[in-house]
Order: structure tokens, then C-alpha cells, then sequence
């Protein structure tokens, strides 16, 4: 009661910041402060399984450290994949509970060529970039690519809209835009985003 009494404070102040004209909100006003609690929590709690994933207590601390600081990305990727930082939270500890066993289920898929096919898949893709995104060519590299994927993160918690924002991300992130056609040629973001938007929307149950 106290942790929701808490964020509606913080809510109400953010709309009297607007009513005062101030424009830019920082996500940080979407307070992180529970997420990083929960990792100190599970890191005294499952210290075996933080070993095991991580190789040491060391280095849990350290991943987690790259993470402070960052609380604009924590909070966007909340709100885009999960909607709120509570279910965000609640996710990420069952990604966590479930990690020894995830990382040995990729350890096997990557032993199994899984991941170097991937990298052919991607290399694929961007080979003709002049190619319609929906043709079926494309198409078979793109069901291929998801069906890898999707194996990869079997039994994680990806949230509700997890394809649907890497195609927007593909679209609109300005960011991976940049890295892509700068690895694979101009376009190469805008074509690997429609190719999955038109995957998604012609996908069979």
C-alpha cells in the first residue's frame, strides 16, 4: 500500500509539472527503485543460481551496475513490452529464477548451429536489399529467423508486444536505423522492419 501510495505521488507531481509548463518528463520519474531492489533481493536470495548464471556474485554486481544510470531505457522498455514497471519487475524475476536453465538451453542451441544459422539467415536477408520485403524469398528467411528465435527464448517472460515493438524499433529507432545501414547499406532497417511487419501480418496461427 505504501509502494502505491508512493508512485501516485509521484504521478500527481508529474501532472502539476505539466500544468506548470514544463515539457520534458524524464522517464526516470518512473521510479526504477523497485527493479534494482528486487535484483539486490534475488542476488542475497539465490546466490547458487546468480553463480551459475552469471559466474560470480562479481560479476551479477557489475551487470547490474551497467544498468544505474539507465533508468530511460528500464522504464521505456517497461511500458512498450510489459506496460508497467510492476510487471516488468515481476517478468524479470522469473527470467532470472529460470536463467541457469535458459543459459544451458542456449548453450545447446548454439552447439546445435542454431545461432551461427541465425547469422546466415541475417547475412541473407541484407544480401538484396532491393528485393519486395513480402515476397517469398524474404518470407522463408524471416519465418526461419523467428522460429530460431522464438526457440531461443522459450519459457522467457518477453512481455505482450515483444515482435511488435523490434519491428517498430526496425521502423522508428533512430539508433539501430543508423547501425544497420551503416553495417548492410541504406534501408537496410526499413527493409528488415517491413519484412516482419508483413510476416506478422500474414502469419498462421
Amino acid at each position: 500500500m505504501e509502494t502505491k501510495r508512493k508512485r501516485l505521488d509521484k504521478m500527481i507531481c508529474l501532472l502539476g509539472k505539466l500544468e506548470q509548463g514544463e515539457t520534458c518528463m524524464s522517464f526516470k520519474e518512473f521510479d526504477t527503485e523497485e527493479y534494482f531492489k528486487m535484483l539486490s533481493e534475488f542476488r542475497k536470495e539465490h546466490e547458487d543460481s546468480v553463480i551459475k548464471s552469471f559466474g560470480s556474485v562479481e560479476a551479477f554486481d557489475e551487470w547490474v551496475s551497467k544498468w544505474k544510470g539507465k533508468e530511460s531505457i528500464l522504464a521505456d522498455s517497461a511500458k512498450k513490452n510489459y506496460g508497467s514497471m510492476e510487471e516488468f519487475i515481476d517478468a524479470m524475476k522469473k527470467n532470472l529464477e529460470k536463467m541457469p536453465d535458459l543459459m544451458e538451453k542456449g548453450k545447446k542451441l548454439g552447439e546445435g548451429g542454431g545461432l551461427e544459422r541465425n547469422k546466415e539467415l541475417t547475412q541473407a536477408l541484407m544480401s538484396d536489399l532491393t528485393r519486395d520485403p513480402g515476397c517469398e524469398e524474404v518470407q522463408e528467411i524471416i519465418r526461419e529467423c523467428v522460429e530460431i528465435t522464438e526457440k531461443l527464448y522459450e519459457g522467457m517472460e518477453m512481455g505482450n508486444n515483444f515482435w511488435e515493438n523490434m519491428v517498430d524499433s526496425y521502423l522508428h529507432e533512430k539508433v539501430l536505423i543508423e547501425s544497420l545501414d551503416k553495417m548492410y547499406g541504406k534501408g537496410a532497417s526499413e527493409f528488415t522492419g517491413k519484412a516482419y511487419q508483413y510476416y506478422f501480418q500474414n502469419r498462421k496461427a
